[in-house]
Parts: structure tokens; C-alpha cells; sequence
């Protein structure tokens, strides 16, 4: 699913490293489970409530371009993505992509 997240610090052509450090996106994806990144300049975080459980997510790597960081849950073995991309719209927002059930995209979206 699709939400708006605040464009107020976040503009394009920044990294992952370079959005304030605590500034948080959130939104539903299509099960009804809560995503939550918390931007960090290294090992930012990523949750997902299910209405009963927490999975948190620990950063394994991320791209030389700070554009792209991949997670995993070490309890479940689930996996994710988040990504930096620019969009013409003229305001910034979130893409939560559900690929199967053990596996998660984050695709932020910053307007240019």
C-alpha cells in the first residue's frame, strides 16, 4: 500500500546516511502489518507489527551508493529491502511491497 510521509527534511538526492537521523516513515502494507524505518546514519531500523508480534529488522549491508539496505529478522529468517528512488510527484511518499511471505520491499519515494 501507499502513504504520504512528511517531506520536511527529506528532499532528493539524499542517501540513506544523509536523511536526519530519527526521522521515521510508516505505513500498511497489504496484510494490514505495520511497517516502521527509522533512519539512522548507519543501521537504521525497520519494524513490522502484525497486530500481536514486533519483527525487528537488523541492517546487514547497504549499497556504496546509500541508496539501497538490506535487512533481515534474525528470529524468523524473513528478509527485506529498502530503497531511495526520486518521483515527479510533488510529494515524497512510501511503497510497501509485499514480495512473499517471508520477504519485504520499502520503496521511498523523494520528490524532486
Amino acid at each position: 500500500s501507499t502513504c504520504t510521509i512528511p517531506t520536511s527534511g527529506i528532499s532528493c538526492g539524499q542517501t540513506l546516511s544523509t536523511i536526519g537521523s530519527g526521522s521515521v516513515v510508516f505505513g500498511e502494507d497489504t496484510n494490514g502489518d505495520e511497517h516502521h524505518y527509522t533512519f539512522a546514519p548507519s543501521y537504521a531500523s525497520w519494524s513490522i507489527w502484525d497486530g500481536t508480534n514486533t519483527l525487528f529488522f537488523s541492517e546487514s549491508t547497504r549499497s556504496q551508493s546509500e541508496m539501497r539496505a538490506y535487512y533481515t529478522d534474525i528470529s524468523s529468517g524473513k528478509k527485506g529491502e529498502v530503497f531511495l528512488l526520486s518521483t515527479t510527484d510533488p510529494a515524497s511518499y512510501l511503497e510497501i511491497v509485499v514480495v512473499d511471505s517471508s520477504t519485504f520491499q520499502l520503496k521511498i519515494y523523494l520528490s524532486e
